[in-house]
């Protein structure tokens, strides 16, 4: 199993991860939490460690440090920088300024977005792996100020790592049970290990989803599936609904991953190799085709790149 050290400047969000499942405890500093994890790393054991603090002052003191991660990445909200902390302000503090002095607080936001991303960089360029998870950082950083050519040097995760699935027509599958029965959840997800069990990719995250994932809200899961899985998958629901198995309608939806669902230069549809990236048709082509199968519900999002 894996071992991660996650940062978060607010502790009651650390806390209800905590509560979730997500995280398995909090260190007192980020020496603790690197000797933790070189411990349980040791010793092959599975670990979350929380550290409460601002990414860019974490990563950039796990730098100094001189200890590297295999991985590193951050989720932090690029795509919405008001939402952003900054850097050397409290949780309250930040609320403050935000209500105070909006363009300050973009400002400040900025700021340690672009500090963030140079820590990204540079552990790139000591050998970690390391890529934007989809937040538009390198975007805002750009707007800030940053070279353009230096900043898109970090990778985008869908272009490098993700896009090879979509290629081969594997993808994310998303269902809903609306009954919310958690017993509808298992039961399908016992039908897919029987159904699919030839293939690794499924069995494997199913295997630990049931075992790991949290039910939040109405029980759901996703997965990434192959092609003309996710619609024997389907068919396979419906039958089991037909037959009085389920006690209730499952709803499905696929993720805005692949650039046939959504067109984003920055993040989905970067590095196109046909060269597509801002293409934007086959968004709304698979909004009408979904319209000609008598989808029941369908949403054009507005995107922020």
């Amino acid at each position: 199993g894996g071992v991660a050290i996650l940062c978060d400047s607010n502790i009651e969000i650390i806390q209800r991860r905590i509560d979730k499942g997500f995280i398995d405890e909090v260190a007192g500093s980020l020496d603790e939490a690197i000797a933790k994890a070189k411990e349980y790393a040791a010793a092959g054991k599975p670990l979350g460690i929380a550290v409460v603090g601002n990414a860019a002052d974490i990563f950039e003191e796990v730098l100094e440090k001189g200890w590297l991660p295999d991985i590193s990445t951050s989720m932090t909200p690029g795509h919405d920088p008001i939402s952003y902390l900054p850097a050397g302000y409290t949780v309250e503090e930040a609320e403050e300024l935000r209500d105070s002095n909006r363009e300050l607080y973009l400002e400040k936001a900025r700021e340690t977005m672009v500090r963030e991303l140079k820590a990204l960089i540079k552990f790139m360029d000591l050998g970690v792996h390391s890529f934007e998870y989809g937040t538009s950082h390198r975007k805002e950083c750009i707007d800030a100020g940053m070279d353009e050519k230096e900043a898109k040097r970090l990778p985008g995760f869908v272009a490098e790592y993700i896009r090879p699935l979509f290629c081969e027509g594997r993808g994310p599958f998303r269902w809903v049970c609306l009954s919310g029965e958690a017993e509808d959840l298992r039961k399908i997800d016992d039908m897919i290990l029987e159904k699919f069990s030839d293939d690794h990719l499924v069995t494997r995250w199913i295997k630990l989803a049931k075992k790991h994932i949290p039910i939040e809200a109405l029980p759901a899961r996703i997965c990434y599936m192959g092609f003309g899985q996710r619609k024997a998958f389907a068919l396979e629901v419906n039958d089991m609904i037909r037959r009085g198995e389920l006690a209730g309608p499952v709803a499905f939806s696929r993720d805005n991953l692949d650039s046939g669902s959504i067109v984003n230069p920055t993040f989905e549809s970067e590095n196109m190799k046909d060269g597509s990236d801002l293409i934007s048709d086959w968004p709304m082509l698979n909004g009408l085709l979904n319209a000609v199968g008598m989808c029941d519900l369908i949403a054009i999002q507005a995107n922020y790149s």
